[in-house]
């Protein structure tokens, strides 16, 4: 019997969403000229007026917690352990898992309040992850070269609930944040 397996921690750095912030209101802005003459006259080519910091808001918001933690992925295998079963017949069997901790889970506010015309996009570290999967797999070696194979496999993800978005139905009156779900 042949026995081999590993372990890993592995970390993201978890700054997709903190770049969103730094993409979004108030930090960007545009404008969008159609069937204008070139070159552009003087008023098409001038920058667009900056962002109002006033209520209410027009642009979108990525909000984020400031002591972000990395999310992180701890892995597992075992893979091939080889069992012979007489002179032509092999029995593998191979099994990995996955677990993933503080991964990025982003809630979507369509119009928080009054003051909040578009999104707010709330990021935390509150998503996880769970995956184990089994296989077994059966060889036997005939005649002239001819073999057989039988392969099963069994997996299970049963909670996965990280980078997803969740879509908050109808408007929040109050102006609070969602609580971390414990």
């Amino acid at each position: 019997m042949v026995l081999r397996g590993g372990i890993g921690l592995y970390y993201d750095l978890g700054i997709g969403d903190v770049t969103d912030a730094a993409s979004s209101f108030p930090h960007i802005r545009g404008t969008q000229n159609f069937e204008v003459p070139y070159p552009l006259s003087a008023a098409n080519a001038a920058p667009p007026p900056p962002p109002s910091l006033e209520p209410p808001y027009t642009g979108s918001f990525n909000v984020f917690l400031p002591n972000h933690p990395l999310p992180r992925s701890y892995q597992w295998n075992i893979t091939t352990v080889d069992q012979n079963l007489g002179a032509n017949q092999v029995l593998s069997t191979s099994y990995v898992g996955q677990m993933g901790h503080k991964l990025l889970r982003q809630t979507v506010f369509p119009q928080l309040n009054p003051l909040f015309f578009n999104e707010v996009f709330w990021t935390t570290n509150s998503g996880s992850s769970s995956y184990q999967a089994l296989q077994l797999q059966f060889r036997r070696r005939f005649s002239r070269g001819l073999a057989a194979l039988l392969t099963a496999g069994l997996r299970c993800a049963p909670c996965l609930q990280g980078g997803i978005h969740v879509q908050h139905s109808g408007p929040i009156l109050e102006s609070h944040c969602p609580q971390r779900p414990e």
